[in-house]
């Protein structure tokens, strides 16, 4: 403990801040854990919402471990490139990265854009609501409140008809859930807050539509991610390393 406690201390004295610590230390861990070699893959979106979808997509991907970064906490870090030096992959959206390459100039050539948007689903279901209908949207961010809000402006969507509440804001969640003929939420919520089990059921049972708003990674960069994850492993293991980079 004694170890810890000075290894602690002499890192805030290099004026890493305990968010920075700790997103070091788990990582550090993650490889004590895992013997197996693994490709380490930051994330980096500026909401919880997207993190969490993104996060789903690389669940079928062997040997790989995901860590989640809010873009805010990333620039308050006061050094953001030891912090993620020690992954393999970062990843961040193409609205995102000037920033986070500016951040991790060091570490650009690690760096990956990737093209997101809702999927072909959940755009069809979106376009095939009645066109009068009042629209009710829960989520848990200001920053997917706007996107959200900007893709069905997007689709001639009257804005008027448009309403939204954070999850947490119950007096609002019900004025929504009151009103609205069709309910979006984001499907991190849909399958994570219990608290709306019923009170979605009950919307449903009135004969009102909810609509799962899947957010995702758009598969050609998918495809070229895992592509990139592939070569890393297999150049680790020709090279007989215990670890990569």
């Amino acid at each position: 403990a004694g170890y810890i406690r000075e290894l602690l201390l002499k890192l805030s004295e290099l004026d890493f801040t305990p968010a920075e610590i700790r997103a070091m230390t788990d990582i550090a861990l993650s490889r004590i854990e895992n013997r197996v070699i693994k490709v380490n893959i930051a994330l980096i979106e500026c909401n919880p919402e997207s993190l969490a979808a993104f996060c789903e997509q690389f669940e079928s991907f062997p040997n790989v471990a995901v860590k989640l970064f809010i873009l805010d906490d990333v620039t308050r870090y006061s050094n953001p490139q030891d912090v993620f030096e020690d992954y393999d992959i970062i990843i961040t959206t193409v609205t995102h990265f000037e920033l986070v390459a500016g951040m991790l100039h060091g570490l650009r050539d690690r760096i990956f854009k990737v093209a997101v948007s809702p999927t072909q689903e959940t755009i069809i279901k979106i376009a095939k609501a009645p066109k009068d209908s009042n629209i009710g949207v829960i989520v848990r961010s200001e920053n997917f409140r706007r996107l959200v809000i900007n893709r069905l402006l997007s689709m001639n969507i009257d804005a008027e008809k448009i309403k939204t509440a954070f999850e947490d804001d119950v007096d609002e969640v019900e004025k929504i859930l009151m009103h609205s003929d069709v309910l979006i939420i984001p499907h991190f919520l849909l399958v994570n807050n219990r608290t709306l089990e019923d009170r979605l059921s009950h919307f449903r049972s009135r004969g009102k539509e909810v609509i799962d708003f899947q957010y995702h990674m758009e598969e050609g960069s998918l495809i070229y991610i895992e592509e990139h994850v592939k070569r890393l492993l297999n150049d680790t293991k020709r090279n007989g390393q215990e670890g990569l980079i």
